[in-house]
């Protein structure tokens, strides 16, 4: 059996802790239906990958800031025997199988870092060779901000670096509204969308403005939005 020398680290609390600290909608039960949804794709997709995962939530994380434990974890994945980690969070609505496998094939050959930017400066995913890893610079590494990427990018730089496609993560209200302006997403997470944008007044009116605006725009006759 040849052993596997990539895994796959998921870095984020569980759904019931992330409902209460982050609040894509301000509708409480929607929110929690919300990062319950996130986490168990995001644990579906990653186990479709077929490579070795490990699970760092608020139970297993160490340190006293983000940036302490997510050094701390990346430290345990590589003392664990993995040659190479692949770190993603659970707000990403768009992360594939495919783009997993991907980025395992780019981390495995002679690439050293990838890293997937979002559209708010930082990232969805990294991926980082055990030999380029430094553990104090990434602690002090600019965590939960819009200079993250830029920093990934600076560090990368000096290695071998590639850089995967923007993708959209979800942190606030309006990142739901991008999200249901993509016409390509599964019929579970736009129903989901469907129950959130329905609890809240704010969201709904800038649906039907973003819902009108595309079918004026594609010269398509005029519909009401869907029913909830």
């Amino acid at each position: 059996m040849i052993k596997q020398t990539t895994a796959i680290l998921l870095f984020s609390r569980t759904a019931a802790v992330e409902s209460t600290h982050k609040f894509a909608t301000s509708n409480i039960t929607a929110n929690k239906k919300l990062w319950n949804f996130l986490y168990k794709k995001t644990l579906r997709t990653l186990q479709s990958s077929s490579l070795p995962l490990i699970v760092c939530n608020e139970q297993h994380q160490a340190g006293n800031t983000f940036g302490e434990k997510m050094a701390n974890a990346l430290s345990e994945g590589f003392a664990s025997g993995y040659d190479n980690l692949i770190v993603v969070g659970s707000d990403c609505v768009d992360l594939s199988k495919a783009i997993l496998q991907s980025t395992c094939h780019k981390i495995n050959n002679s690439h050293q870092v990838v890293v997937g930017p979002d559209c708010r400066g930082g990232v969805y995913l990294f991926a980082i060779n055990k030999s380029v890893f430094n553990k104090t610079l990434f602690t002090d590494f600019a965590w939960q901000t819009k200079q993250l990427f830029k920093q990934f990018k600076n560090y990368g730089d000096r290695f071998s670096l590639i850089v995967l496609p923007r993708l959209h993560d979800i942190n606030v209200e309006y990142d739901l509204l991008s999200a249901f302006n993509k016409f390509s997403i599964d019929v579970s997470w736009r129903i989901l969308l469907s129950q959130i944008v329905a609890t809240n007044n704010t969201l709904y009116n800038s649906f039907v403005k973003i819902y009108q605006s595309l079918y004026l725009n594609s010269h398509r006759p005029l519909r009401a939005p869907p029913l909830f």
